[in-house]
């Protein structure tokens, strides 16, 4: 199921990228610095929190492709799609998202740049609740020259909480209350934020048609 998912996100993202046939791309590759992600569990009944858990993450690398959609003289809006390799943690855990990008240009060489889009989360946990949720970040752009630029970013991820009531199935990382052997935990509401800083190298291209290749010759 959460491979159709992705097949489909993909699917759409490249279809939004061919209603814009000619016009610049960039592909971004991130390292992350180490961080660690959330996990959440507020009870149905009290709305107190229940489980509280830190997981640290090592380093990682994100490969992204972003396809200018709208210029303007100093604003342009991409259409992003961000594939993170897996972080290793207690459980690994990647995050894969379709953003869209405004970024204001200042100075020639300078950009504020910000993401808004939905993000999965692709795990080696067989028993994971959480699917899907958001992706926000704000990133500061240098441009070195006119196809390189470096670029420092901090993103939220905030995965949509789901309801829990049959806590049988779950395996680590979430972990709660054991005792005698058996798992005492109350009915919730699962969370999961993570937060990271990452430092980008940028690399831009013009993208032309097959026909416009073959009018040039």
């Amino acid at each position: 199921m959460i491979n159709n998912l992705k097949y489909k996100n993909i699917l759409i993202f490249i279809l939004l990228s061919v209603s814009f046939s000619k016009s610049f791309s960039r592909i971004s590759t991130t390292i992350d610095f180490p961080s660690n992600y959330n996990i959440i569990g507020r009870s149905l009944e009290s709305n107190q929190v229940v489980v509280d858990q830190m997981y640290e993450n090592k380093p990682g690398i994100n490969i992204a492709y972003e396809h200018l959609g709208i210029s303007r003289e100093n604003i342009n809006l991409y259409i992003g799609g961000e594939f993170m390799l897996g972080k290793n943690s207690q459980s690994t855990m990647a995050f894969h998202s379709l953003y869209l990008m405004p970024s204001l240009i200042f100075k020639e060489k300078y950009a504020v740049n910000t993401r808004f889009g939905l993000s999965q989360i692709n795990t080696d946990q067989n028993n994971f609740d959480l699917n899907f949720g958001y992706v926000v970040s704000l990133g500061f752009e240098y441009q070195i020259s006119n196809k390189m630029a470096l670029s420092l970013s901090y993103s939220m991820y905030d995965m949509q909480n789901k309801d829990i009531t049959d806590v049988s199935g779950f395996n680590p990382p979430l972990v709660s209350n054991i005792g005698n052997g058996i798992i005492d935990i109350d009915d919730m509401n699962l969370d999961l934020k993570y937060n990271k800083i990452g430092l980008s190298v940028v690399y831009g291209f013009e993208v032309v048609t097959k026909k416009e290749r073959n009018e040039k010759n």
